[in-house]
């Protein structure tokens, strides 16, 4: 009787025994799942960093691309401006060479008359 006790004593401790492991290997098992989650979710908040840094580095090549365009539209017009100025410089040039054979020439006349 006593051995029957004493076996069921020790069948009882085992069953607990195997009850807490069990109930650890839950809580184990719970925490590392939790971690897992945190892990994806930080994984994921660097993800979505690294797409806004990339947006704004594209958004900032955009932009230089945008200066670069305009300063080089902006030379393109000096220098057209430039050209104009100085085809108006030659003309008026010609002009008071064309003015001042002319002279040359109404002279030459007076003189041979």
């Amino acid at each position: 009787m006593q051995e029957q006790l004493k076996e069921r004593k020790e069948q009882e401790e085992q069953k607990e025994e195997e009850q807490k492991e069990e109930e650890q290997e839950e809580v184990e098992q719970k925490e590392q799942k939790e971690e897992e989650q945190e892990e994806e979710a930080d994984d994921e908040k660097d993800d979505e960093k690294d797409d806004d840094d990339d947006e704004m580095e594209a958004d900032a090549e955009n932009d230089d691309n945008a200066d670069d365009d305009e300063e080089e539209e902006e030379v393109d017009d000096e220098e057209e401006e430039d050209d104009d100025e100085e085809e108006d410089d030659d003309n008026d040039e010609a002009k008071e060479e064309e003015m001042e054979q002319e002279q040359l020439n109404g002279q030459e006349k007076e003189q041979e008359e």
